[in-house]
């Protein structure tokens, strides 16, 4: 250490900077006897990819036209929610009562042990308000906001347990939409259906009233000389006309619901389904060790300097 305040002279760096390297290698190496006992993280990773529209290409134009039935959009694909779904509480309560088997250490150099337990277990929590946190801190989802490719990953100190959950993760995902994709398309049938026999009756109606208004005298009404049978003719043809291609629409909306309700059943594009880490995720002791040795030797440099930085502005600022 200087102790004199006096401007620098020759080979200043040299003996100012010796001081600064004790102290920071020996911050290093207790960082270091440290951060080797910190157990090992390992993370497993699951990329889901967008789903394409199985839409038939003959149905999509009828499609088009369901929201002006009242049918709603027909063959809508489910990526919009899968996000949603991912950290939804539904999921992460299942996944919480899930019993998983595993080999884990209790600590960074011990044995290998089994361990079965399930996931709120493992995250020791006190409630499932606290389970439900822990839980979707340890799940994170990622969402890419070009390709909407979502990415799942998992990270716990055993690398068979964070695959296991990764895996559990897309399942639950996987029957959450399989049982909502069947269901909106079972409700969409129904009122397709309901839809169907109003339009039928509706259409029977029109044609009934047209076959009596012809029977009464009015069969040649086209070559009649009165303007208003004509018109009256014209809108009760019209009125038959709307009923059939009502009629023929909402069958063509019905016979879509029917094929969407059985075959078009939603599956995910998983193009990663979890892998099972051979290398730890965390910590990186060497960055750990390196970053101390760093601050310690900058900050103990700058304290023993600064009596001679001092005096090495004040002999300047001397005229």
């Amino acid at each position: 250490m200087m102790r004199n305040a006096q401007p620098f002279q020759p080979g200043w760096l040299k003996k100012s900077i010796a001081g600064p390297l004790k102290s920071a290698f020996a911050v290093a190496v207790m960082t270091a006897l440290v951060v080797i006992f910190i157990p090992n993280q390992y993370q497993s990773t699951a990329k889901v990819l967008p789903s394409t529209d199985r839409q038939l290409p003959a149905l999509a134009q009828m499609a088009a036209l369901a929201p002006m039935l009242g049918l709603g959009g027909l063959g809508q694909d489910s990526d919009a929610i899968n996000g949603e779904v991912l950290t939804s509480w539904w999921l992460h309560q299942r996944l919480l009562e899930t019993q998983f088997r595993f080999h884990q250490s209790s600590w960074r150099f011990g044995a290998q042990t089994n361990h079965t337990m399930t996931w709120r277990e493992y995250l020791k929590a006190d409630n499932l308000d606290e389970a439900i946190q822990f839980s979707r801190e340890r799940v994170v989802v990622r969402k890419d906001i070009k390709t909407h490719a979502i990415t799942i990953e998992v990270e716990t100190r055993s690398a068979e347990l964070s695959q296991a959950v990764v895996r559990r993760t897309l399942a639950l995902l996987n029957e959450f939409l399989m049982e909502n994709g069947n269901a909106r398309g079972s409700i969409k049938a129904r009122f397709a259906e309901a839809r169907l026999k109003e339009a039928e009756a509706s259409l029977a109606q029109a044609e009934d009233s047209m076959k009596r208004w012809l029977q009464n005298g009015h069969s040649n009404y086209l070559s009649s000389v009165d303007p208003t049978i004509r018109l009256e003719g014209a809108h009760m043809e019209r009125l038959l006309a709307m009923g059939k291609q009502q009629f023929i629409t909402l069958t063509a909306m019905h016979e879509q619901a029917l094929l969407e309700e059985k075959s078009d059943i939603p599956t995910l594009n998983v193009l990663d389904e979890g892998n099972l880490p051979e290398r730890k995720s965390r910590p990186h002791r060497a960055v750990i060790v390196l970053a101390c040795f760093a601050l310690v030797f900058l900050g103990d440099w700058l304290r023993r300097m600064h009596p001679a930085l001092r005096a090495s502005l004040d002999a300047q600022a001397k005229p």
